[in-house]
């Protein structure tokens, strides 16, 4: 039996590993591609994509760093098709539940809506973090830009919510950041 055991252990750092080189991966495929969009080398390419099939697959892509956290998701049954390049709008939504998982305390529920209002789909990823301060909101989208009460205790490059918003405007979309403040969440 010992041997059984030493072998999930073993599997499960394997798996671990695997985990961490495929998210770095993506990192640096993540960085390098917003760069390219921000210096205009990178255009979208657009296809018709379900918002549903986005978001999920953010989700299962994550679901390893969201497994601490309780997941509530919901989609509006009148849901158009949007003609966007769903590996970059998947990137960017796995990138703002990165952050929601990242910044909120484990056990704690992030909440996934996607609805369709006034001719626009809108994601609302809420979650029951730390929270946005004003100062830290006017900073938000900066590349490497990181509040200075999280940079000695949450881990980051400040790179996530920049590679998330630079993808969205370049399919002329905005990322809106709500919070009432420190510790309520966003």
């Amino acid at each position: 039996m010992p041997a059984v055991a030493t072998d999930d252990r073993l599997r499960s750092l394997v798996e671990a590993v695997r985990d961490e080189v495929i998210r770095l991966d993506g990192h640096i495929r993540n960085l390098l591609n917003a760069t390219r969009v921000t210096a205009g080398g990178l255009t979208p390419r657009l296809e018709w994509s379900d918002p549903r099939d986005i978001v999920n697959a953010a989700i299962k892509a994550r679901a390893r760093r969201l497994a601490a956290h309780h997941l509530e998701i919901g989609f509006d049954d009148d849901l158009p098709l949007l003609k966007v390049d769903s590996g970059l709008i998947e990137e960017a939504c796995g990138q703002l539940l990165e952050n929601a998982a990242k910044y909120s305390p484990s056990g704690s529920t992030i909440s996934v809506q996607t609805r369709y209002d006034r001719g626009h789909v809108v994601m609302s990823i809420i979650d029951q973090g730390v929270g946005v301060t004003p100062d830290e909101q006017r900073h938000l989208g900066r590349k490497s830009f990181r509040s200075p009460r999280h940079q000695a205790s949450v881990p980051g490059s400040g790179l996530g919510f920049w590679i998330a918003s630079t993808f969205i405007r370049a399919h002329d979309g905005t990322v809106e950041i709500a919070s009432r403040g420190q510790g309520l969440g966003t």
